[in-house]
């Protein structure tokens, strides 16, 4: 007796058994999940002997880390070296000292200006109580702020369009993603308050903090939204071809462990959540989606043509089984190709897929079984799904050689694109 054999028996001899056994493994693996963890670092798209990765770090262990926020002031056609907007910039300077975790903040209005009045210099803001200021005294300020390289095209553009304010953060090594999240918090309140003042003063936000922060909240609201969408239009698009909502559900259900055992891995694997990871749970959908389709349409066809669902099940495993084992195979080894890319992100999107993969297997051949029999599934009539393929194959066969040349000339233009394909890593 061979393996398959083998194996389809004991599933087909105790389905409940096999079932609720690899259901409890499953939820196993799933635990790894209170490990996982968001990492938004720009850091993790770089291997770490990486030479430009090497040199950065040797300039923060030197120098110090530089996270900022960056306040980007646009007024739009009117110049931003009016007093109303540049006591807006004194207000959100002020303000902006108060942000937690804010080391340093830069702006036009507190820029250390040196005097010269005789023996004395003296070191004072370029601006300071900008309303109580004479209009000769905001000229003056002009004309030093445009004659200083160091805020031109920095903190004031050299049109006068616009201006910045940047806050320079400190930021715990334990909780770092933590203190990001509450310093964004604040930079994001002040700027609806400030807008909501000025209408006509247009804020944006910039920086490391931002990124790394935007990254991680693209991440979290892919994960939470986009997964429900897509596992909703299967549930709707199974029901509607396979004509079984109960096919649907099982569907759905090998779809949910499958993503949970990927997850899973990658949280005992130690593997972080980034925007590039956060993708695995749709290719593990993919590849679950595939071999639950193969299972039970083979299932639902047998069973219009004999009522017996054991025998039925048993034929749809027999029959599908080389071709999902093969598929998972081939595919568990193109993602594991990953972990040879430069970039330990993308091997580690490769892992997370390749085990969820392999874990939709394994679940559609222990689970799935026990699934249909436990469920209350009934023959039908008709065919096995709503879509007849016998029009487009008498189609095809009628017009073969049109058909050959046609896709041959097409296939031909397409891969002649390939050569237009830029690298692009940004």
């Amino acid at each position: 007796m061979d393996i398959k054999t083998a194996l389809i028996a004991a599933v087909m001899r105790h389905p409940y058994w096999m079932m609720v056994i690899n259901l409890l493994l499953a939820a196993v693996v799933t635990a790894g999940m209170a490990q996982l963890r968001v990492d938004s670092s720009i850091d993790i798209f770089f291997n770490p002997n990486d030479p430009n990765l090497l040199a950065e770090q040797e300039l923060i262990e030197t120098y110090g880390r530089e996270d900022n926020i960056l306040f980007i002031l646009d007024a739009g056609e009117s110049p931003v070296f009016t007093r109303a907007h540049l006591s807006t910039i004194e207000d959100l300077t002020a303000r902006a000292w108060r942000m937690p975790n804010a080391k340093r903040v830069n702006s036009i209005t507190n820029y250390l200006h040196a005097a010269v009045d005789g023996d004395d210099i003296t070191v004072s803001n370029l601006l300071e109580g900008v309303n109580d200021l004479s209009d000769a005294d905001l000229a003056r300020a002009h004309d030093i702020a445009y004659s200083r390289e160091e805020l031109q095209g920095r903190l004031l553009a050299r049109n006068g369009q616009v201006a910045a304010i940047n806050v320079s953060l400190n930021l715990p090594p334990d909780g770092k993603a933590a203190a990001i999240a509450e310093s964004v918090a604040y930079a994001r309140q002040m700027v609806a308050d400030t807008e909501q003042a000025n209408p006509a003063l247009k804020l944006h936000l910039a920086g490391w903090a931002m990124t790394e922060q935007t990254l991680a909240e693209v991440t979290a609201r892919d994960s939470t939204t986009l997964m429900p969408v897509l596992l909703l239009i299967i549930v709707v698009v199974c029901a509607f071809l396979l004509r079984s909502p109960l096919a649907s559900l099982c569907v759905v259900l090998i779809i949910f462990l499958s993503i949970l055992v990927g997850m899973g891995f990658a949280g005992w694997a130690g593997i972080g959540l980034n925007s590039v990871t956060a993708s695995a749970p749709t290719v593990i959908m993919t590849l679950a989606i595939a071999d639950c389709i193969h299972v039970l349409t083979v299932f639902l066809g047998r069973l219009r043509q004999n009522p017996d669902k054991h025998a039925a099940l048993t034929h749809a495993m027999d029959e599908t089984f080389y071709g999902v084992v093969l598929t998972s195979a081939t595919t568990f080894a193109g993602f594991l190709s990953m972990n040879f890319s430069d970039s330990p992100a993308f091997g580690g999107l490769g892992n997370i897929a390749a085990i969820g993969v392999m874990g939709a297997l394994w679940l559609a051949l222990t689970v799935l079984p026990g699934l249909i029999m436990l469920l209350p599934f009934r023959a039908t009539r008709g065919s096995a799904t709503v879509m007849s393929m016998d029009g487009l194959a008498d189609f095809a066969i009628r017009n073969r050689r049109g058909l050959f040349w046609g896709s041959l000339l097409l296939s031909v233009l397409l891969i002649s694109g390939i050569s237009r394909i830029e690298l692009n890593d940004d």
